[in-house]
């Protein structure tokens, strides 16, 4: 089950929406620029009430040394 999905608009931003029976929200993804190896790639942002973006996680991309 999902509930949410991000897709790239015409402008190439990550852009969705997460729906629970509570909550409905506009989500977006911002690139991190980082040095950093361990830094996450994405800060996972939210449209608040307000019509602001506000940080709401981040999304790490992570590999296995084993299988």
């Amino acid at each position: 089950m999902n509930i949410g999905e991000i897709r790239k608009n015409a402008n190439g931003q990550l852009i969705g929406s997460v729906e629970t029976l509570t909550i409905t929200r506009t989500i977006g993804l911002r690139p991190v620029t980082s040095s950093n190896p361990r830094a996450p790639k994405y800060e996972i942002v939210a449209l608040n009430d307000q019509r602001r973006w506000v940080i709401v996680g981040a999304l790490f991309e992570l590999s296995s040394n084993s299988t």
